[in-house]
């Protein structure tokens, strides 16, 4: 079986003294075939409202990676 990472793209923060606070993925499931995930994440910063969403992610052959 292989597997395949979902991208993800990296924001550096403003100002390095004030570091950006990641977002989680929490939980993660493929579909039967493979052809689908869904995540669930959530960013919490301790000053705003909690962040939280769920993606539904397409497995496209030609970029042999998950696409949102």
């Amino acid at each position: 079986m292989q597997l395949n990472v979902v991208g993800h793209n990296y924001v550096s923060p403003e100002n390095l003294e004030n570091p950006l606070i990641p977002t989680d993925v929490e939980c993660a499931s493929f579909d039967d075939t493979g052809d689908w995930l869904a995540t669930f994440e959530r960013r919490d910063d301790g000053l705003t409202a909690i962040e939280a969403r769920l993606k539904f992610w397409l497995y496209s052959k030609e970029k042999n990676r998950y696409i949102c």
